[in-house]
């Protein structure tokens, strides 16, 4: 293979294939699979050959496949409100410790177990918002490359649930449940109090940033509702596109404005 440097072992080669000249029609399924020889001699009983798995693909009508992106975005925010309702009950359980010990309370075993449970869980939380994260993206890309979205909405999910999920599962989060881990061999109870307090309100603001998140998902489900329903009553062309996009651009604001009801 050209450019391969001798002895790599891992190579990506990007390759494009042409449906066009199919003509291939809604139902119809195009199977792909790859294979390889590398230039082990004849002498040594080369080549050696590899194939991948067959990897089966369903041309679908843009009907079928918003309601499929539909669907799996509905599991991705099942998913996603269980991290957020944990993220209440780490930051609650964060403050009851921190009531304790204001109220003269000792760090007797039940307090440990609060702290190393949250400091689990809060891992646990980091990890599912990274998965929502890199499935939502793959949603996205989806939607860019089957052109079925709007610039608007390929906006929103990039700005406003992507990149706010990757930032908060990083750091945030990890930094916080070392922390957590590390406070439940702590023998000061004045220390660990103003730790608690300190902890429980940083947890505050984790499950309030989850939960503007988990809104504007409810909202592009909406969003994305709308689009289809017109695109059913006016059909679909580039006009009606057009006419959908300006609708969302004009109303965005009011109707899907974080600071005001939804209609």
């Amino acid at each position: 293979m050209p450019d391969v440097p001798p002895g790599e072992r891992h190579v990506n080669v990007p390759y494009t294939v042409d449906l066009e000249p199919l003509k291939l029609v809604v139902g119809q399924f195009v199977r792909v699979q790859a294979a390889a020889v590398d230039s082990l001699p004849k002498s040594f009983d080369g080549p050696n050959r590899a194939t991948s798995a067959v990897h089966t693909f369903k041309i679908v009508s843009d009907e079928e496949l918003l309601r499929e992106l539909l669907r799996r975005q509905q599991e991705i925010r099942d998913a996603f409100r269980r991290a957020v309702d944990m993220q209440a009950a780490v930051r609650d359980r964060v403050r009851a410790v921190s009531d304790h010990l204001a109220r003269g309370g000792g760090i007797d075993p039940e307090v440990r177990r609060r702290l190393n449970l949250s400091a689990k869980d809060q891992l646990s939380i980091a990890k599912q918002c990274s998965v929502t994260a890199q499935q939502v993206q793959e949603v996205l890309d989806e939607i860019v490359a089957n052109r079925i979205g709007t610039p608007l909405q390929e906006r929103n999910l990039a700005a406003k649930i992507i990149r706010p999920l990757e930032d908060i599962s990083k750091k945030p989060m990890s930094d916080l449940a070392v922390s957590l881990a590390r406070a439940s061999k702590q023998t000061d109870v004045g220390a660990l109090g103003e730790f608690s307090a300190r902890r429980a309100e940083i947890l505050n603001g984790f499950h309030s940033r989850l939960e503007s998140i988990y809104k504007q998902m409810e909202k592009e489900r909406s969003r994305q509702e709308l689009v289809n329903w017109l695109k059913r009553i006016l059909g679909d062309s580039e006009e009606v596109d057009r006419i959908i996009q300006e609708h969302l651009d004009e109303r965005s604001g009011e109707i899907w404005d974080d600071d005001k009801p939804t209609r």
